[in-house]
């Protein structure tokens, strides 16, 4: 697996093995795709690593596009009359996401399921004039949008209300009860000003977050250790993880034009 980060858009799914596979591209014939360069590095950290999937799919898909209607209406009286014209838009889906979670490894925190990124060629063509369907800046810039949109929308959905659909019920409100505890004491501590307090409540949790239960994982399941994706403060769902997945790829560049 290269380690690289900028990988030519055709050439993501060999140098990743499979990790980050590209099908379908949607992309006109005569667009050189190899001047389009996918920020594998990003991706894996703020999908693979942070969100907690194992692998993640791009492709497009032919959908609807874009409706637009027109309406045009008038009166008159006396001589004289008015005019008036609308124009009415309806948006079709530019892209969409598929969340594929495993329910028994992600309720363990175990690195789990697939990320499926789609975006519709249908729309993005319609997007663009003629001539800069084959330009690659121009696409990179559509790739780069709804990669970026898709990603961070997938990597909230498997930390949270994936991961607490897992759960059954008496867990779920018994872990939810105990980050609220938590978040109260915490938030009581601070208005007091008594910072040690607070600090010595938080690097329980650190702990048990991110020391204890991992070792647990790593030695009653054989899980390595870097396969564990617990949130380091939170147990009813995994909110600092998703929010560092959703910072790296908000922050980074997905897909850019080389020339």
């Amino acid at each position: 697996m290269r380690k690289q980060s900028w990988i030519p858009l055709p050439e993501v799914t060999e140098a990743t093995e499979g990790q980050i596979a590209v099908g379908h591209t949607g992309l006109p014939v005569g667009l050189d795709q190899e001047r389009l360069e996918v920020n594998v590095g990003a991706l894996r950290r703020g999908v693979i690593n942070f969100g907690g999937y194992s692998a993640m799919t791009l492709a497009a898909y032919a959908g609807d596009a874009d409706q637009y209607g027109y309406s045009a209406s008038s009166t008159g009286g006396s001589g004289t009359g008015t005019a008036a014209f609308g124009v009415t838009i309806q948006k079709a889906e530019s892209a969409n996401n598929d969340v594929l979670s495993d329910v028994y490894l992600n309720r363990r925190n175990i690195r789990n399921g697939s990320l499926g990124v789609q975006w519709n060629s249908t729309v993005l063509n319609q997007q663009l004039e003629i001539h800069e369907q084959y330009e690659p800046a121009a696409r990179a810039r559509q790739l780069d949008r709804v990669i970026r949109a898709q990603s961070i929308k997938g990597v909230t959905a498997h930390n949270i209300p994936e991961y607490l659909k897992t759960k059954d019920k008496f867990f779920r409100h018994a872990d939810i009860g105990f980050d609220l505890y938590f978040l109260g004491v915490m938030t009581a501590n601070m208005i007091e000003g008594d910072a040690q307090a607070a600090a010595g409540f938080l690097t329980t949790r650190l702990v048990l977050g991110l020391g204890i239960f991992p070792a647990i994982n790593t030695l009653t399941r054989k899980i390595p250790w870097r396969e564990s994706i617990y949130d380091p403060v939170f147990w009813s769902s995994r909110p600092l993880r998703a929010t560092a997945a959703a910072g790296v790829l908000a922050t980074s560049k997905l897909v850019r034009a080389v020339s």
